[in-house]
């Protein structure tokens, strides 16, 4: 059940800074009638710009950021006061209390759910007009009506266009919406959003296999490219160890220790007889030295020899005082040092004897293969080299078999359908179903629309009796309205003014009554000068006596503006919207 406790206005249109309270909870008829004291009637005070569809403006403002008349926002903060508008409303649903705070200059807007603060999820482009789509949206969701069925179930007005008077598209909306078929459009946008998923997904999914297939198809052709690599080396590998086994066979053909032991005394004999002609050479340097130093020997001899006449041995002459003698002490020094170089030198000479003497050269060996050591040795180290390579080959193990096995166990993906054929199934039957849901000839529209459509037509025909309407209304399966009298279709252009209100009525009570046994019972009516529009005695009082009944009977909280004295009669609750020096207040009587 929604219950509408308290609507505060402060700043609203002629609302000025004093804050008007109106208790929506009294569950009985309330009267509204207007006093503007400021404009003066032939009769006294004037009725009419008072500001009582203001209460109306007001809640249909802050239940949807929007008022019945034709208001632009910045319009509706009070003109002299010009800021500080707010209008709030303390409201139950199925006993959770809500409240919505809603104003401008500045911008308000919040919505309380047992006390705690709707929060947005993110900022919203509106929010600097005050309002948020978000926070809307969770109003709405509670209310559980469009503002359209507002106007016509909770807010009946004169602003808005009657619903005779609308297209049919208009009327279809309104009547979906009652029946319940607009759920199902709901519902249907719901699995239209879960299907765009879907098929998002099998998108995403089909990708993701084309690019594994593709992936895969790329890692084969690596497989097949490294197989036939792998052939290429297998052929490879056994053409080099043939190969190299015929060049072994070749190499061990010649006795390398043979060769080796040929070449080893040939380096005995080549030692030998290099060590002979060494000492052979030492010996003629030795004796051409023994020779130069006995001729030096020889020379200083003779110098002595002059030296001690006290002459000098290069001129002649005498020598005198001690220069004699150091010339004799240099010349003797030499003299020494030539002899002892001399000796020395023989005795070198009789070793050198003693070691040609020791050298005995065997007779000079012949190569058989190869005329050095060291092409012996190359011949030697290439048959190593070729044996190790040879066991080398046949040990290399396949680079190839390992990063096939590799690719196959790991880099493949097996590729799985079942994903996307579940997908695709469950997008299938989701299609079906929203073909269900928003074909017009569907089995589940026509089955609740022949259910409810029954129900509304016989409320209807009840409300039409008690207002006086001799007509017959009933609405079509394909929810076209069709309106009669005495056998005679009619159009709405048919009726007359009085007839046209009757209908009107009719319609709201059937359309509220349907949707409260369909949806929540809603405790609030409001009826704004519809029953001043051509309507006469009788039937107004027919209206006034089915609302007195719908609030007494059913606990509704009845509001009806009007300026028709003799339903004043015929209320004894009363709420007086006075206008004195440009402000309207609310006096309850």
């Amino acid at each position: 059940m929604i219950k509408f406790n308290n609507l505060s206005i402060k700043n609203f249109l002629s609302i000025g800074n004093v804050e008007q309270n109106l208790n929506l909870s009294c569950e009985e008829l309330t009267l509204i009638l207007g006093e503007n004291r400021d404009t003066l009637s032939d009769s006294g005070l004037a009725r009419n710009g008072c500001g009582k569809s203001t209460i109306l403006n007001a809640l249909s403002y802050v239940l949807y950021s929007f008022p019945i008349s034709k208001i632009k926002k910045p319009s509706l903060v009070n003109i002299s006061n010009g800021k500080n508008m707010v209008v709030t409303i303390d409201f139950e649903v199925d006993n959770v209390n809500y409240k919505i705070v809603r104003g401008r200059s500045p911008n308000i807007l919040e919505f309380y759910t047992a006390g705690v603060k709707h929060q947005d999820k993110g900022p919203s482009e509106d929010s600097a007009q005050g309002d948020s789509r978000e926070t809307q949206a969770a109003i709405q969701k509670v209310l559980g009506m469009s503002y359209e069925m507002f106007t016509q179930i909770v807010a009946l007005n004169t602003y808005t266009t009657p619903f005779l008077l609308q297209s049919s598209n208009e009327q279809r909306v309104i009547i979906e919406e009652l029946l319940g078929i607009s759920l199902l459009s709901s519902k249907a946008e719901l699995l239209k959003e879960e299907i765009k998923k879907l098929k998002e997904n099998i998108t995403i999914e089909d990708i993701r296999l084309k690019s594994t297939k593709a992936s895969n198809d790329r890692i084969q052709t690596q497989i097949d490219n490294l197989l036939h690599r792998q052939i290429t080396w297998r052929k490879t590998k056994e053409t080099d160890i043939q190969f190299l086994k015929s060049k072994i066979e070749k190499l061990s053909k010649i006795d390398i220790e043979e060769e080796l032991n040929i070449h080893s005394a040939w380096n005995t004999y080549d030692n030998l007889t290099r060590d002979r002609n060494n000492l052979l050479g030492q010996k003629k340097t030795i004796t051409s030295t023994i020779a130069k130093e006995t001729k030096r020997k020889e020379t200083i001899e003779n110098e002595i020899e002059t030296l001690n006449s006290q002459s000098c041995h290069t001129c002649k002459q005498k020598i005198q005082g001690d220069m004699h003698s150091i010339l004799l002490q240099e010349a003797t020094s030499k003299l020494n040092s030539y002899t002892a170089e001399i000796n020395s030198l023989n005795e070198a000479l009789s070793l050198l004897d003693v070691e040609l003497s020791g050298i005995v050269i065997p007779d000079k060996p012949m190569a058989k293969n190869y005329n050095t050591l060291s092409e012996v040795h190359d011949h030697r180290n290439k048959l190593m080299l070729v044996n190790q390579e040879f066991e080398a080959r046949i040990a290399d193990v396949d680079p190839y078999q390992e990063q096939i096995d590799g690719m196959k166990n790991s880099a493949l993906e097996e590729i799985d359908m079942t994903c996307i054929n579940d997908l695709s199934k469950l997008c299938d039957h989701q299609e079906f179903l929203w073909k269900l849901l928003t074909n017009k000839d569907s089995f589940i529209r026509k089955k609740i629309i022949e259910q409810n459509l029954s129900f509304l037509n016989s409320r209807l025909n009840h409300y039409l009796t008690e207002l006086g309407l001799p007509h017959e209304v009933i609405f079509q399966n394909d929810l076209s309205i069709s309106i009669s009298e005495l056998g005679r279709e009619l159009s709405p252009g048919n009726l007359s003014r009085g007839e046209s209100v009757r209908l009107i009525l009719s319609l709201t009570f059937s359309f509220r009554e349907v949707w409260e046994h369909l949806y929540n019972s809603i405790d609030l009516f409001f009826i704004d000068e519809i029953l001043d529009a051509g309507l006469d005695q009788g039937g107004a009082e027919n209206a006034v006596k089915l609302l007195q009944k719908f609030s007494r009977d059913m606990h509704k909280s009845c509001f009806l503006i009007s300026h028709r004295e003799e339903i004043r009669l015929k209320c004894s609750n009363i709420l007086t919207v006075i206008k004195e020096n440009g402000y309207t207040k609310l006096v309850k009587e």
